[in-house]
């Protein structure tokens, strides 16, 4: 059952998009992204739009990444090469004052690789995001590069402004047993659920490292995580003074792993997992969705952790990154490539995956960013569907059900009844994370919206789809309509043959 679950989740983590493609995996896929490009914010831990954290800068050292509304989110991360301290991650007064060198970035539709060298070592890090999952994998694999052993030690921490709105919020913190791993974690006391838009006030920031022999975790103060570690000290106990403000001491969740000594043609690899539990995502006209991978799970983070979990993810993702360049590749060259494997990463970190407990299904939301932070806004919808055409089209639906609900007038069994009274399709649902707009109110465009709307339920056109939905959609009611849709199936249709 483990397994099965495991093989659900990544088949819907990565869309499924084996369907679409019968390209062989070429080796060496690197070669079809442009050479030396540096997006304008580089992708690291993008899952939703509340775990949505990117790099602004030409070098991963050269300050701490930050969530997508600037507010900084501080990663760190150090290595020891022969005792000598350098850091890859993060810049701040007490990490290691020297960085390594970078070497390379490149950003993938699911994983963005670094590449790292110093004294003789290389270090490559790789951020691997799944979607419906609110899971980031760091994996780390150092290796010697001058023919000679060297002594190696690497760091990691993050502080808890990933977890609150302000940092003068106060945070609490601790450990959660499971199976394999040292779990830390930390978040708001407040748990203000549902509370914000932008910045999250609720959930749990975690912080999963495998047990294994010469690992270390605390949960303490930055600087003095840090400075322990540079000095070849144990870390201390973790920190009781809590809870306290995020930003007094800057309480920390920090591992550190003693590699010993690699040699040449010997790497070795490590890994953690960043994962979130928000425990809430959105609320619909009065009931409250939890996260899909809390259903799917039981809302058991150590059911979903298995080792062989990190292997088949890299895998599954290595192996996807590849078909989907190679077939960008083809149709664009690498500039296409290269833009476009961006652009995954923007449109999956717009969106929250939850359960439906009223109706028993998966729904799909996505984030309106950057500007009003409106849910599901039809006009933003609509430019994103052809990637879910090209990806999986039933993520489309997933999308669409929601508005068509709300549309249906089906509102009143989720608790609140607000009776859609435009003959046109509504604009948007409300403001992140919260679904209670009167469609009468707001912004209106009637014309934009339902042909919007005719047209992508016209690409995903199927009979199951159109009997839950469209005989009793109000922007299908109309004879000029239903006409129109069927012209738009048919055209549809002719055009993907």
């Amino acid at each position: 059952m483990d397994m099965e679950r495991a093989a659900w989740s990544i088949c819907h983590s990565l869309l499924i998009v084996l369907f679409f493609c019968n390209a062989v995996v070429p080796s060496g896929s690197s070669s079809v992204l442009t050479p030396g490009f540096r997006p304008p914010s580089v992708p690291l831990v993008v899952s939703n739009p509340y775990l949505s954290i990117w790099l602004a800068g030409d070098h991963l050292y050269d300050a701490f990444p930050q969530h997508w509304t600037g507010t900084t989110v501080a990663l760190s991360g150090m290595i020891l090469i022969d005792k000598q301290p350098y850091r890859f991650m993060g810049s701040d007064i007490d990490l290691a004052s020297d960085p390594m060198e970078q070497v390379s970035l490149s950003v993938y539709p699911t994983q963005t690789k670094y590449a790292f060298e110093k004294d003789g070592i290389r270090l490559n890090l790789t951020f691997t995001s799944l979607w419906t999952l609110p899971l980031t994998y760091l994996t780390y694999t150092v290796e010697s590069i001058d023919g000679k052993p060297h002594s190696v030690q690497l760091y990691y921490d993050n502080t808890a402004e990933g977890t609150v709105s302000s940092t003068s919020n106060s945070v609490t913190w601790n450990r959660k047993p499971i199976t394999g791993y040292d779990a830390l974690y930390i978040g708001s006391v407040k748990q203000d659920y549902l509370e914000n838009s932008d910045l999250i006030d609720w959930g749990y920031w975690y912080l999963l490292v495998p047990q294994e022999a010469n690992v270390s975790t605390t949960i303490q103060h930055s600087t003095v995580c840090r400075e322990a570690f540079m000095k070849q000290q144990k870390f201390p106990p973790d920190d009781t003074n809590k809870p306290r403000p995020c930003n007094e001491n800057w309480p920390t969740l920090a591992a550190s792993w003693e590699l010993g000594v690699v040699s040449p043609g010997t790497p070795v690899t490590k890994y953690l997992a960043i994962f979130y539990d928000e425990i809430y995502s959105i609320r619909y006209y009065g009931t409250t969705m939890e996260p899909y991978w809390r259903v799917l799970y039981n809302a058991d983070i150590g059911s979903l952790l298995k080792d062989e979990y990190h292997d088949l993810v890299l895998e599954a993702c290595d192996e996807l990154d590849s078909v989907v360049t190679s077939e960008l590749y083809e149709a664009g060259g690498s500039n296409y490539t290269t833009i476009c494997s961006l652009s995954w990463r923007q449109v999956m970190g717009a969106l929250s995956m939850v359960w439906n407990n009223v109706t028993n299904e998966t729904w799909v939301f996505m984030k309106e960013i950057s500007s009003d932070g409106d849910v599901s806004t039809v006009d933003v919808i609509y430019p994103a569907s052809p990637f879910f055409l090209w990806a999986g089209p039933d993520y489309l639906k997933l999308l669409m059900k929601p508005i068509l609900e709300l549309a249906s007038n089906h509102t009143a069994m989720y608790g609140l009844n607000m009776p859609c009274k435009i003959p046109y399709a509504p604009h948007h649902l409300g403001r992140w994370p919260v679904c209670d707009l009167d469609p009468t109110t707001g912004e209106q465009m009637p014309i934009e919206e339902t042909a919007n709307m005719l047209n992508m339920i016209a690409a995903v056109f199927d009979v199951e789809f159109v009997k839950e939905y469209l005989y009793v959609h109000v922007i299908t009611a109309s004879k000029h309509n239903i006409i129109m849709l069927v012209l738009l199936v048919v055209t549809w249709k002719v055009t993907l043959q």
